[in-house]
């Protein structure tokens, strides 16, 4: 628990510091790069985004690529199928999906990156939502989870990796964690309640990153 803490404020300090380093640079004018000049006119809103993006590239994820969803109709859920899931549990069993809004979505671009260092699931997501911490625009359908594992397996994670997902079943944030294979879709998966206090640390294994995937907005 003391090592959790310690690692959490480590990387909070380590925020914070590249937040004070960008604005004393674009307040000296001697950011050098080609976004210069717009950068040096954008408000305070419109430059914590930017801080918010040069965090996660250069500092905790690593972006992979750009992708999409195709649209779905909200028919499909994460339970277990034996077609793409050989598995997907709670903590208490099966999982047994309580979606019933069967909500329609269009064709959707995304986002995937591997995670360059440890961190936990409130972190990282806030860090992808550009510090704000309603989570609710990050979110997928099941529906469109399903179908991401199915046309767009290369950006799983591979083996005992994990790539993670949001998704909202009865007005609350869940996490899908999706294990497996790339091409056999013999993957496994585990569903449990986004908890904004959570406080493990996710790290890679044998070199090998965790993934994740969000909507681009």
């Amino acid at each position: 628990m003391i090592k959790e803490k310690n690692t959490a404020r480590s990387n909070k300090k380590r925020v914070d510091k590249l937040i004070r380093s960008i604005r004393q640079k674009v307040a000296n004018n001697d950011l050098r790069f080609s976004a210069h000049n717009k950068v040096n006119h954008m408000d305070e809103a419109d430059l914590a985004k930017f801080v918010g993006k040069l965090a996660k590239d250069y500092l905790f994820l690593e972006f992979l690529s750009y992708d999409e969803i195709d649209k779905c109709d909200g028919s499909e859920t994460l339970e277990a199928d034996k077609k793409l899931f050989d598995s997907m549990v709670t903590k208490k069993g099966k999982f047994i999906s309580k979606d019933t809004d069967k909500i329609s979505t269009p064709k959707t671009k995304v986002r995937a990156y591997n995670m360059k260092k440890e961190l936990t699931l409130p972190l990282m997501f806030e860090i992808l939502n550009e510090g704000n911490s309603d989570l609710r625009k990050l979110c997928f359908t099941q529906h469109q989870i399903k179908k991401f594992c199915r046309k767009n397996c290369k950006w799983l994670s591979v083996n005992t990796q994990i790539t993670f997902f949001l998704f909202m079943m009865e007005n609350r944030i869940f996490v899908a964690d999706i294990r497996g294979g790339r091409k056999n879709y013999h993957l496994d998966g585990q569903i449990y309640p986004y908890n904004q206090e959570d406080k493990y640390f996710w790290g890679a294994t044998n070199g090998v990153p965790h993934r994740i995937v969000v909507p681009l907005f």
